[in-house]
């Protein structure tokens, strides 16, 4: 039986407690399908939070087309959006009689074989060269103050414009170091400068969360948080580094993760009832601008909001 991460019980554990959701599952001879409904909306979702369907597969071989008449039924007269189906399904049956295909998301992949390195940009190479040999960034493994941690990430998500998450939310994330997740720090001369949270399944390395001092973000944080954890994963058996989903519009995103060693993808996405609305990235660009103008002294309250919005 395969199951993904976002159907263990680990992960629906939390969402169960961190938001306001309700799940509703389809289940036959083959699989299980796991829906999250928040109490305020109308539509199910295939995963809040995370980009990825909830899916336990009964038999190996199981698909999406093979139940996807039962599906259907199960959403009939409901709206749901139904994430990342392309993982899952060839799409051999003809989908759009019954829904709307969303290809308004990217998502890409980091092959963590024998020839990461040669797939990384020159400039990702020199950047953490840079950060190792000139800035002596060191490179920790589930070393986490939660507090630093959490301060972090509350300016990162400030600077971005995007609602943080409650910091019970990696409370509950740190009671599964060492099987679920794993925590990595660089750290300089002054202590923890950035932190990466991923997601541990099988084979699979899932990013989760990043934050790091930006004000010293010339030391190469990122570029060399991602690649001490592509390494690490390697190194541990794991053959496979999901970063996520990206709205296509994010290009420099985008741009950051294929120097990285991504490989980026299509993302198919199937609504139900729902309408994909393509005036979303520039909805999204006002609130953002709107979120970064809030006072850090209320900010760090905000996380309230994502308990009554998520996507």
């Amino acid at each position: 039986m395969y199951t993904t991460f976002e159907a263990t019980s680990f992960f629906r554990e939390i969402m169960g407690s961190e938001f306001w959701v309700n799940e509703e599952i389809y289940s036959d001879k083959r699989l299980e399908l796991i829906f999250f409904k928040h109490k305020l909306s109308k539509t199910l979702v295939s995963t809040p939070y995370r980009d990825r369907a909830a899916i336990k597969f009964h038999e190996n071989n199981a698909s999406i087309d093979d139940c996807f008449e039962g599906v259907k039924d199960f959403l009939k007269g409901k709206s749901a959006i139904f994430k990342d189906l392309s993982v899952f399904s060839s799409l051999s049956i003809d989908v759009s009689k019954y829904c709307n295909g969303s290809y308004s998301m990217v998502n890409s992949d980091v092959a963590l074989d024998s020839k990461l390195e040669s797939r990384l940009h020159k400039s990702a190479v020199k950047a953490n060269r840079r950060a190792k040999e000139v800035f002596n960034l060191s490179f920790k493994v589930d070393s986490w103050d939660i507090d630093r941690f959490y301060e972090l990430y509350l300016e990162s998500r400030l600077r971005l414009g995007v609602l943080p998450y409650a910091k019970s939310l990696f409370r509950k994330f740190a009671q599964g170091i060492g099987k679920k997740t794993v925590v990595f720090s660089a750290e300089d001369e002054s202590g923890p400068i950035g932190y990466l949270i991923c997601y541990l399944h099988g084979d699979e390395m899932i990013s989760g969360h990043l934050a790091y001092d930006y004000s010293k973000r010339l030391k190469r944080v990122t570029d060399f948080l991602f690649l001490q954890a592509f390494i690490w994963g390697r190194n541990n058996g794991f053959v496979n580094y999901r970063f996520g989903s990206d709205h296509r519009s994010q290009e420099g995103l985008i741009t950051f993760k294929e120097r990285l060693g991504a490989v980026v993808r299509p993302q198919y996405d199937l609504l139900f009832g729902v309408e994909e609305t393509h005036d979303g990235a520039q909805n999204n660009r006002f609130v953002t601008s709107l979120i970064k103008h809030v006072p850090m002294r209320l900010f760090r309250h905000s996380f309230l909001g994502t308990k009554i919005y998520f996507s």
